[in-house]
């Protein structure tokens, strides 16, 4: 009986120190802003940081345009996340607005997105997030998200522009010479259907970097993926 009690506490201290360990570097963000939650511009400056939970739909609207001369940094690995176990109609958007070049990853950051949907995260087809600089070694991964595109692309022209992107070279085990895994798929979210969505199962890619005049740069990093691609507006 004692011992049976003492498992129980000793199960019972090793959670909670989990908890409150997890609980340190992890940020609350929701839109409008509601207890012990924080702005993603915030949650992105605090270095203690290393995982960020939406708790509702967040639009980046202007809070990134403060960078606009010189990007925040980022110098340590960054999860963005839904909360665990959510059904693909609950899951949080998190729309980015096309913002171009306002965060800068270091060149062992990995900065992952994963179990939400992202919209406006580029303009163009391709796997890309406008919003990154990084350096050789920077790596942007996506995990069971849902991506809404702003015009319904053909799925056919999309999936074509996926088999024409060459696998990363730097990416560890990417297998450069070998074909993207990608498939057609219908999909439902929030109770619409998208039929002949494109599903990347894998996908890896170089993105380069590059300076658009008037827009400034982007680009400059690694990308592994696993995302659902969906057309709509929101």
């Amino acid at each position: 009986m004692h011992r049976a009690v003492l498992r129980l506490l000793v199960a019972a201290i090793i959670l909670y120190a989990f908890i409150s360990t997890a609980s340190a570097g992890t940020a609350y963000v929701a839109q409008p802003q509601q207890p012990n939650s924080t702005t993603l511009v915030q949650a992105l400056s605090d270095s203690s940081v290393s995982q960020i939970l939406l708790l509702t739909n967040y639009s980046v609207n202007d809070e990134l345009d403060q960078f606009k001369d010189r990007p925040l940094q980022i110098n340590r690995s960054v999860s963005i996340s839904g909360a665990p176990g959510l059904p693909p109609a609950s899951l949080p958007v998190l729309d980015l607005r096309w913002k171009r070049g306002k965060l800068a990853l270091c060149s062992s950051c990995v900065f992952e997105f994963k179990d939400i949907v992202v919209a406006n995260e580029r303009q163009g087809v391709g796997p890309a997030f406008d919003v990154f600089v990084g350096k050789p070694g920077s790596v942007v991964a996506t995990r069971n998200i849902y991506r809404l595109r702003l015009a319904c692309t053909n799925a056919q022209y999309t999936s074509d522009v996926v088999s024409s992107t060459r696998r990363s070279a730097v990416l560890p085990g990417s297998g450069s010479s070998e074909a993207q895994q990608q498939q057609t798929v219908d999909a439902t979210y929030q109770g619409r259907s998208y039929p002949g969505s494109l599903f990347t199962r894998n996908l890896t890619a170089d993105i380069p970097f590059v300076v658009q005049e008037g827009r400034g740069p982007s680009g400059g990093y690694a990308v592994v993926s696993s995302t659902l691609h969906s057309p709509d507006h929101i």
